[in-house]
């Protein structure tokens, strides 16, 4: 209120006064009250300036009025602005921003004269719409010309080269960045060391991290992202431990990268300890680092903490409200996952993609195949059924709505399957995954067997969660030489860096389990923890215990579980149980069945064993 009475008091037949009032409301971002005064500047006969403009662009491009946008433009070309480049270049943002690339591509056309800035602008304009073909076609005509780029423009476009289809020119770009002497500024080096890291190129992003002379935040973070996102947690607690030695400190992103590391590897005291420093430390608690220790709880079980770091959210977005449905179906929470889904459309939030991936195992679940079809049939409204995710959770959810349901309809599944191709969509690791799972539900190996050639003809075999999920198929069919000549091809492709996991090794093992092939469960245990350096879990050493009870050899069972580095769940003692009543031996049965009811007294089933 002050500064307006300041304003009024000034003499406004200048552009100056108006330039200061209209710059200043904007850096309030009080975008609506900046257009007003641009208005009232008009209707006083004053003609605005180049700063007018494009504080009154910003303020359009904050508001998303593209009809408001096209007025300025208008006013603009009107007042003989329009080979400006400055101005060209704020309108060709703001047309990008607001994804009216056509126009923003027209008035680059119309520039005579091009600067860098315009360039890259034009540039970043495509690669912030997605457009990777018209980017680098851009890129390439700049390079053509006289206008030599820049680190902002090797930066904006290196962003669009991680995918399969871009690697190799991103690689020649780098190449390029080099001989420009570019490639180790900040900007360049973290763009190029992600693109590196999103395509499980590590050794080219740790090459690249330990040439930098000078390493930001923004480093560290895409290196610790870049580990966690292709499963070398060690190592990405390494470069953390790293990181806070030299005195950097971890923001949001950081944390949010980094958990499930820790999570992999510590227990649920580290991870609170962790929190405890996020708290200490005033880490802001953004929607990335909330959904992220959402995960982490409800990974541990620990409902009540994800409950209250949920409901302490000043502000809850799609993105925690997704995280908490990943969480509750992923502790077979069903019916809370959907009364979170039910909430958020009730809070009048839009389900993205990957909320929609994440609720469909609920009703998978939950056995509800009507309420899933309903929910199919409005995400193909719209129009989010061609994300490849999606049809992968609803092939998913078909195929364990098929096994559960009265009707017993897993071809449900084959079916989407097929149609998943026939549409055009490419498969990936999920939706193949789902698919072999359903096959586990049927009698015949035939759409196994089918989907087995399917991968090794389109080469998705060497995927590290396909391999798997084909190992566990077979598994659950009893069929161990499949199982075990699947895994047996993992590890000559180790200098793709595709080895095998613990979800593989679980497969291999419960194979084993099936087949009676005690020794060679042992042998694949001893492998994992030893040659390959992977812990065993919960789940290994539950099926070891299924392993050992099967064939009778129960002390070595009792051995697993007092060997275990962890508390054992009622799960595994409940197998050991099962075997002691199936081979007689009541010393142990006794053991087991004080533990159960201990940690679950109310289950009856426990006493039918006894």
């Amino acid at each position: 209120m002050e500064a307006r009475n300041v304003f009024y008091q000034l003499e406004l037949q200048y552009a100056l006064p108006w330039n200061w009032m209209i710059g200043g409301i904007i850096l309030m971002g009080w975008f609506e009250v900046a257009i007003t005064f641009f208005f009232k500047m008009l209707c006083s006969g004053i003609s605005p300036g180049e700063y007018t403009f494009i504080y009154v662009i910003k303020a359009c491009s904050g508001l998303k009025n593209v009809r408001l946008g096209k007025f300025v433009h208008e006013r603009i070309q009107l007042v003989g602005g329009k080979d400006d480049v400055y101005l060209a270049s704020s309108l060709i943002k703001s047309y990008a921003n607001d994804g009216c690339i056509h126009d923003a591509r027209c008035l680059f056309d119309q520039i005579p004269l091009r600067d860098v800035v315009l360039w890259n602008v034009m540039i970043d304009g495509y690669v912030k719409n997605g457009d990777a073909n018209n980017a680098t076609e851009m890129f390439l005509k700049m390079k053509n010309s006289d206008i030599k780029p820049n680190t902002v423009t090797f930066a904006s476009i290196l962003s669009i080269c991680a995918s399969e289809a871009l690697i190799s020119f991103g690689t020649q770009l780098h190449g390029l960045a080099v001989s420009c002497g570019l490639e180790l500024d900040s900007p360049v080096a973290n763009t190029s060391l992600s693109m590196y890291s999103k395509r499980k190129r590590l050794s080219d992003a740790r090459k690249l991290f330990d040439l930098m002379p000078q390493t930001d935040l923004v480093t560290w973070n895409g290196m610790i992202s870049g580990y966690v996102q292709n499963g070398f947690m060690s190592e990405a607690m390494h470069i953390f431990r790293e990181m806070v030695s030299a005195g950097v400190e971890p923001d949001s992103i950081t944390f949010a990268s980094f958990l499930p590391s820790v999570t992999e590897f510590a227990s649920l005291k580290h991870n609170k300890e962790i929190h405890g420093y996020i708290i200490r430390h005033g880490v802001p608690l953004d929607v990335f680092l909330k959904s992220a220790l959402i995960d982490v709880y409800f990974k541990y079980r620990n409902v009540e903490m994800e409950h209250m770091i949920f409901n302490q959210s000043t502000t809850v977005d799609i993105v925690v409200c997704t995280a908490m449905i990943s969480g509750f179906v992923l502790n077979g929470m069903n019916i809370d996952a959907f009364e979170i889904f039910r909430w958020l459309l009730k809070e009048k939030m839009k389900p993205n993609s990957l909320t929609l991936a994440s609720v469909f195992p609920a009703f998978a679940g939950l056995a509800a195949l009507r309420l899933g079809k309903e929910l199919h049939g409005n995400v193909i409204k719209n129009g989010l059924h061609r994300k490849c995710h999606v049809e992968s959770a609803i092939t998913d959810m078909c195929a364990k709505c098929g096994s559960y349901s009265q009707n017993g309809k897993p071809e449900e599944a084959i079916d989407l399957f097929c149609q998943m191709g026939m549409g055009g969509n490419k498969y990936d690791s999920v939706s193949v995954s789902s698919a072999l799972s359903s096959c586990s539900n049927l009698p015949s190996l035939h759409y196994g067997k089918e989907i087995h050639a399917f991968m090794i003809r389109r080469d998705v075999i060497s995927d590290l969660f396909c391999a798997s999920a084909l190992i566990d198929m077979y598994a659950k069919s009893g069929n161990l030489d499949f199982s075990r000549q699947v895994f047996d091809l993992m590890p000559n492709k180790n200098e793709n860096g595709i080895l095998p996991n613990h979800v593989t090794f679980l497969g291999i093992i419960s194979a084993c389990g099936h087949a009676d092939q005690v020794n060679e469960g042992i042998h694949y245990f001893n492998c994992m923890t030893e040659e390959y350096g992977i812990p065993a879990r919960m789940e290994h050493y539950a099926c070891m215990v299924y392993l050992f009870g099967r064939a009778g050899r129960l002390s070595e069972a009792f051995k697993t579980i007092q060997s275990m580095p962890f508390s054992v769940d009622a799960g595994v003692w409940g197998t050991l149980l099962g075997a002691c009543r199936v081979h007689g031996n009541v010393e142990l049965a006794e053991v087991a069945s004080k533990h159960l009811f201990e940690l679950d007294p109310q289950n009856s089933g426990y006493y039918i064993l006894l």
